[in-house]
């Protein structure tokens, strides 16, 4: 998406500010290559470790720019401890490193360099969760809270525009019961 390149008409009917407006702008073709690994082992104790590592590269194959949000690092890992007394703490944490938003040059009319400028990159972030539960019978109860740290990510234009805005993610607390026929 191109931030910016709506007419004040376009942004008005979506009820929001020409700098939040964008359009799509099509690629002819892309490649998507990369490295992805996993891994996991089963610790005493009770406890289950697992972690996973995802390097991308996604390209633009007729400019050979990197493409829009799309981030080049991910990595994520996750612990599970099984009480005796049958409950499950897991704890995971999800890394996600910086990536282009959007092509949001102005100018009139707006310039669209189609590459990634690092006034167009988010933050990288990182988010843990934990949940607990226990199984009784037929039904697993369960708590948790998503994005522990309430972290969040965000985006300005060159014109003190926030462009995006992650913090509308913030932290969840969730609770329930799933039961099993």
């Amino acid at each position: 998406f191109v931030s910016g390149t709506c007419t004040p008409a376009e942004a008005a009917s979506l009820s929001v500010t020409l700098a939040r407006c964008a359009k799509a702008n099509n690629i002819g073709e892309t490649q998507f290559q990369g490295v992805e690994a996993e891994a996991g082992v089963r610790l005493p104790g009770n406890i289950s470790l697992e972690a996973g590592y995802l390097y991308l590269s996604a390209t633009d194959e007729q400019t050979g720019a990197f493409l829009f949000q799309r981030p080049r690092n991910s990595a994520k890992g996750k612990l599970v401890w099984d009480s005796p007394l049958g409950i499950s703490l897991t704890t995971r944490v999800r890394y996600q490193g910086p990536f282009g938003l959007s092509d949001f040059r102005r100018g009139s009319p707006p310039s669209i360099n189609n590459k990634i400028d690092e006034d167009e990159k988010t933050d990288s972030s990182t988010e843990i969760d934990v949940r607990l539960a226990k199984v009784i019978g037929k039904a697993t109860f369960y708590a948790g809270v998503d994005n522990v740290t309430d972290e969040e990510r965000k985006v300005v234009d060159p014109t003190g525009a926030i462009i995006f805005d992650r913090s509308a993610f913030p932290r969840t607390w969730y609770g329930g019961v799933q039961i099993i026929f």
